[in-house]
Parts: structure tokens; C-alpha cells; sequence
């Protein structure tokens, strides 16, 4: 094989590969790969339409650029039968690009009309993940947006406050997230498409991949299909799952599960556009927010790929507190200061009263306190999420 010249993929990242059948070739060696990573320019004068059409002479070539040293007189003559359908990810310099390498072709959605995908996420549990993930999704629906929320977390929080079906239910037995990951086949004609896994909600222009009884058992599921795939990572599994549904959504949330070791809590954040990390003013969930700031940095440099930190949400506020305004001082002039979202999520009964009836507070009780600060919240994440995409442009 040989890689594949792509405008919409940068250097130093993730290369798509084409398998030449006749050779039965494999992708090039790990070896090789460092080095295309290190070296490989990107010629835009070529297309992969243009690469899949007629046989190419490699001898034309600049090939002195792409073989530097002794790999210049490295001469090869091919002809492109053509190219099988396999999936790959680039990762673009300012944000995942996720591309669907099929037949050579390029799939005509654009990034821009990808559904930003949101990852809530903290190290600590108690902090208001379930909370902060279902009342923001329903926000967005309320204003129109088609919002799909991916319920990570085995405890089935999300699932029963937006369907008011417990993760036990039988209508969720063969319908969770679990399913949807086990029906993924590298061969895109083999998996299940992700829709038979989207179950309605409670709330219109909301749906739910619910949890189950199975979703404790994602992360080995997750590392056997690594094992039995062609050079997939298991944190690319989702990726590549949510690929088929990006462009039905305009917002993908996923509530995780507190732990910063998890596979699918790490699959999920490599996966997201965007990570919201809920804190409360208590030493313990501040240290467990640092830690999901630092699992960002080391994924990204580890996965080579761009983790961003949209915000860091404060809930379950009570300014009465001189705890409270010790830490908030503290937080206000540390590092983390620059994250921090000008909303905060006071304390009160209608959040209490909201999970006791299984709604989130956006739909029990509208005009509550705390109602009126999620619609604050989600104003301000949508603002950031604009200002990011004019930055990007």
C-alpha cells in the first residue's frame, strides 16, 4: 500500500491507506509510518479521484521529497485496479475531521455540518454530570436543535431521567450503547447501521443511545474489537460509530462515568469535539477536574489528536459558604481560571424535585432558579462553540 494524498488531512497525523488487491498488501510497517509521519509533504495538485482513475508512474513523481536519502531510488510502476473500501480517521490541525474513505471517495458532508459532539466528563463523581448533560441537551432541543444524548455511564442516570425508563428496562435490552459498539465491522457493509440503537426520549427533538445491563462491559468489548480489526485503535471504535449519525444531529452529548482510567470515558473524550468538565467548590472535585484536565493534555498528546476544553461548569453553587468563596478566589486566580463558565448552577429544591419525578428541571419546572441558569449555560456553550468555528476560519 501507499498513502493516499489528501487535502483534508494534516501532516503528522493519522495517513489513509489504500490496499492494492493484487499485491494483497498491508498498510506500510510501523517503521515506514514514523517516517511518512516526519516527511510526507501533501501535494493538493492531487485528488484521490484523481489517484483511483488512471494508473500512476511513481517514477514521475517528485519522489525525492516523499523518499528522502535512499528511499529516492526506490522506483515503483502501479496501476490502481481499484481501491478498497476501508475506513481511516485524519485528524485536522484544528479540529478531528473525521473522513470516510470509501471507494476513493470523499463523503460530500462537511465538518461544518457535523454535529458538535460534547463530551461531559469529570474524574470526581457527584459533581453533576447526568444533571448538567440532560438539562443542556434539553435546552438545545427546546430551541429546535436535534440533540442526541449518549448515556456512557452504567449507572443509566441519563437513560431514566430522559426516557423515565430504568438502564433494566427490555426495551433497552438490545438497544444500548454496548449493542451499538458490538455491531460495529470494520467492513462499514457489515455493521449495523447506528440508527436501530437511537431510542426517543421524553423531551421532543431529544434521543437517547441508552444505557444497559452491558455497559460495564464496553471497555473489554471495546479492546477485542481493536484485536480483531486491521490497525483500529479501541478508542476509535465510537468514532466511528458516530460517523454514520453526525449529520442527522446538530449536538451529541455523552455522559460519562466518573474515572479517568476507563476506556470508554477516554474513547468518548477522543471522540468529542468539545469536553464540559461540571465541578462543585469542594477540594475533591476540584482535584478531580484537574485530573480530567490533565487526562486532555495526555490524550492528545498520546492519541495525537485535539482534545478541547470548552468550559468548566460550577453546579450545586451556595454562595453562603466560606468554603465556597475561598475556592471560588482560588479558582478565579489559578490556570484553570480561563475555563471557567460565567454561569454557575446554584443549589435548590428544583433539581431535587425534577429527578424525583424523573425530568430534567428545563422540563418540570421552567421557570425555576436553576432552570433559568442551565438556558444561561447553554447560551454560553453555544457562544463559545461560534467563536471557536470563526477562530477556526
Amino acid at each position: 500500500g501507499y498513502p493516499l494524498i489528501s487535502t483534508n488531512v494534516a501532516p503528522k497525523t493519522i495517513i489513509p491507506f489504500a490496499i492494492i488487491p493484487s499485491f494483497n498488501a498491508k498498510p506500510f510497517s510501523a517503521a515506514l509510518h514514523a517516517f511518512y509521519f516526519s516527511h510526507l509533504k501533501l501535494y493538493h495538485n492531487f485528488t484521490i479521484c484523481q489517484l483511483a482513475k488512471a494508473p500512476i508512474n511513481m517514477t514521475a513523481w517528485p519522489h525525492d521529497h516523499i523518499y528522502p536519502g535512499e528511499m529516492s531510488k526506490f522506483q515503483l510502476n502501479i496501476s490502481i485496479i481499484r481501491l478498497t473500501a476501508i475506513y481511516q480517521i485524519g485528524y485536522n490541525k484544528f479540529r478531528k475531521t473525521k473522513i470516510n474513505m470509501t471507494a476513493g471517495s470523499h463523503d460530500p458532508k462537511k465538518g461544518k455540518n457535523m454535529a458538535k459532539i460534547i463530551t461531559v466528563a469529570s474524574a470526581k463523581g457527584g459533581v453533576g454530570k447526568t444533571t448538567t448533560t440532560i438539562n443542556v441537551a434539553s435546552v438545545l432541543a427546546k430551541q429546535g436543535k436535534k440533540v442526541l444524548v449518549i448515556d456512557a455511564d452504567s449507572q443509566g442516570d441519563s437513560t431514566l431521567l430522559l426516557t423515565g425508563k430504568n438502564w433494566t428496562d427490555p426495551a433497552f435490552k438490545t438497544k444500548g450503547l454496548f449493542n451499538m459498539l458490538k455491531s460495529w465491522d470494520q467492513d462499514k457493509d457489515l455493521s449495523i447501521p447506528v440508527d436501530r440503537y437511537i431510542s426517543p426520549t421524553n423531551v421532543e427533538n431529544c434521543d437517547i443511545i441508552a444505557s444497559n445491563a452491558h455497559t460495564a462491559s464496553i471497555p473489554k468489548l471495546l479492546e477485542t474489537l481493536a484485536e480483531n480489526s486491521d490497525g483500529v485503535s479501541m478508542y476509535e471504535v465510537l468514532i466511528y460509530r458516530l460517523y454514520q449519525i453526525e449529520a442527522i444531529y446538530d449536538y451529541i452529548i455523552i455522559d460519562t462515568r466518573p474515572s479517568k482510567d476507563e476506556r470508554l470515558v477516554k474513547s468518548s473524550l477522543i471522540a468529542s469535539d468539545y469536553v464540559i468538565i461540571p465541578c462543585t467548590y469542594n477540594d475533591l472535585a476540584i482535584r478531580g477536574m484537574v485530573t480530567t484536565v490533565t487526562l486532555c493534555k495526555e490524550l492528545e498528546k498520546e492519541e495525537e489528536c485535539e482534545i478541547k476544553i470548552l468550559g468548566i461548569v460550577m453546579t450545586m453553587v451556595s454562595e453562603r459558604t466560606t468554603t465556597t468563596k475561598l475556592l471560588k478566589n482560588d479558582l478565579a486566580e489559578s490556570e484553570y481560571a480561563k475555563y471557567l463558565f460565567k454561569t454557575e448552577i446554584h443549589r435548590g429544591q428544583s433539581i431535587e424535585n425534577s429527578v424525583f419525578v424523573n425530568l430534567p428541571v428545563i422540563i418540570n419546572e421552567p421557570s425555576s432558579k436553576q432552570a433559568r441558569e442551565y438556558r444561561d449555560l447553554s447560551r454560553e456553550i453555544q457562544e463559545r462553540i461560534r467563536r471557536d468555528n470563526r477562530e477556526e476560519n
